[in-house]
């Protein structure tokens, strides 16, 4: 079983992500489960959003031996989440290169400047970027979970006529992730 966990604050797309994630490795033949956490009273809280490749059952929060972590604010990164990745695990960061943090963070370090792509692309609600798509174009690369193809489809389907400012960033998320 692969865990992939997804931290990010609402309003940024954490949510969006996971179910994104979610249906693109179920289009790649993955048996999956998706597990959001999050308060929807208010902008700004936590999102939490787990999901499972494999072995089905089982809906709590992983401690550890963790595959991959999606964070999407360098301020949610604490040392016990990346205590919680396996000895190959994988950290996929929000970051610019200015703020990239140290190699030595992580097993493996994926650093993408989701934030700069949604502004640039003028994706933003009230006031806070929207790092869905760029986020996970970036992990599908580094994860090699599933092909780039399935997740624009997925987004495609999610979005309807509506989907091409997405398409374009998850796009622009697979070709902008530096694996450190």
């Amino acid at each position: 079983m692969r865990q992939v966990v997804i931290y990010g604050r609402g309003g940024q797309g954490a949510k969006l992500t996971g179910d994104l994630l979610l249906e693109a490795f179920f289009r790649a033949g993955h048996p999956v489960q998706g597990s959001p956490l999050y308060s929807g009273a208010m902008m700004g809280q936590l999102v939490t959003y787990t999901i499972r490749i494999g072995r089905l059952g089982d809906r709590s929060l992983p401690r550890r031996n963790v595959d991959a972590l999606i964070i999407f604010h360098q301020n949610l990164l604490q040392p016990a989440m990346v205590k919680m990745l396996a000895p190959d695990g994988l950290l996929l960061l929000n970051a610019g290169r200015q703020g990239a943090p140290s190699r030595g963070l992580a097993p493996r370090l994926a650093c993408l400047d989701a934030q700069g792509i949604a502004l640039k692309h003028h994706l933003v609600k009230a006031n806070v970027p929207i790092l869905s798509t760029a986020m996970a174009g970036a992990f599908v690369r580094v994860s090699g979970l599933c092909a780039l193809p399935v997740l624009l489809d997925a987004i495609q389907e999610r979005f309807g006529p509506q989907s091409e400012t997405n398409l374009l960033l998850a796009r622009e998320g697979f070709e902008g992730v530096t694996l450190l």
